[in-house]
């Protein structure tokens, strides 16, 4: 059943919930007539509390206790009742500042963006470092570290550095190893993960080594058969410090989830191709060990290119407007720096 709120119900639950965001403390009909004028009686307020509640978006803790809101609400809220303002011209300039100075591989920007995240959001922020598949080759390194094992190391344009062991059927000596280098270099360095992917049949097609065509097929196995992307987290102890989290179970659940951050990478990318921002609430996340949290998300795009996803996990009473403002801004900024980094080597 959809359920239609006139004006004077839209206005009093947008200011419960910001009110309830500002203080962490249930409201009540006598605080909400003494700081909000709306020219109704208190009974009216009082009548209009109790509506909203029948309809599922305010609750009470306790008898006798103000509301707040639920996760219906701040739903509502979040589609209905808010303008997402620019994030405030001070904290623009901190981030612009931060990426004009920053010359510094990828991984280690992306680690320095949580740093930054979570000073700007207040809350916990996840920063997912960009998949291989969205990378540009820059060099393949071989290593042989025994009769017929190579170290396999590939670096990306961006600054990604990935390594595995691959083990051949056949002996090699070192010598051909370093041919075998030189060839794929000079035919791959340069190439997009997906040029990598297209000429790579080709490339086999004139090889007769079957060694060597095993070294291709693990080159693209590491470029695309990532099943995780590094994730880097700063701010857990700005949760700590909210209210939500007063008890040692609670902690206890945050941190858990926050030690199995990879997944919140699925739900953001999923929904990163298609929108420009996410928000998950509560029950939302599909995570019974983060149901008081709320996730803001979107994926940072390189030439309109998804590369990856950051975000920011704090109690479902969050600064929405505020969250929303710092991961859009940071996210926009992030891939204009990711291209003007990668433009430079």
């Amino acid at each position: 059943m959809i359920t239609v709120l006139d004006e004077r119900k839209k206005i009093i639950l947008k200011s419960v919930i910001e009110d309830y965001v500002n203080n962490a403390e249930p409201i009540g009909s006598k605080y909400f007539v003494s700081k909000h004028s709306l020219n109704v009686s208190p009974a009216t307020i009082r009548n209009e509390l109790s509506a909203l509640e029948e309809m599922g978006y305010l609750t009470h803790p306790y008898t006798s206790a103000g509301r707040v809101p639920t996760e219906r609400g701040y739903r509502f809220y979040v589609d209905s009742l808010i303008n997402i303002p620019q994030l405030p011209k001070g904290e623009r300039l901190i981030i612009d500042d931060f990426y004009s100075l920053i010359n510094a591989e990828l991984q280690q920007l992306i680690e320095k963006t949580s740093t930054l995240l979570a000073e700007i959001s207040s809350y916990v922020a996840l920063v997912f470092a960009p998949a291989l598949r969205y990378q540009t080759l820059k060099h393949v390194d071989f290593i042989q570290i025994g009769d017929n094992s190579v170290l396999v190391i590939l670096i990306t344009k961006e600054g990604t550095v990935t390594k595995e062991i691959l083990e051949l059927n056949e002996n090699l000596d070192s010598g051909k190893l370093s041919e075998w280098e030189n060839l794929l270099n000079k035919e791959l360095s340069g190439l997009s993960s997906r040029q990598v992917r297209e000429v790579s049949p080709k490339l086999k097609q004139r090889i007769t080594d079957d060694r060597l065509q095993h070294l291709i097929r693990k080159i693209e196995e590491m470029l695309f058969n990532q099943d995780e992307s590094e994730v880097y987290t700063q701010g857990t102890e700005n949760l700590l410090d909210q209210p939500e989290f007063d008890s040692l179970s609670k902690v206890k659940d945050l941190l858990e989830a926050l030690r199995q951050s990879s997944k919140f990478l699925d739900l953001a990318w999923d929904f990163a191709e298609h929108c420009n921002i996410i928000v998950k609430i509560g029950s939302e996340n599909d995570n019974p060990k983060i149901e008081d949290c709320s996730l803001v998300a979107a994926g940072y795009r390189v030439d309109g290119e998804l590369h990856g996803a950051l975000g920011v996990l704090g109690p479902t009473r969050m600064d929405y407007k505020k969250a929303i403002s710092a991961v859009t801004y940071v996210a926009e900024t992030l891939g204009e720096t990711i291209k003007s980094v990668c433009g430079r080597r």
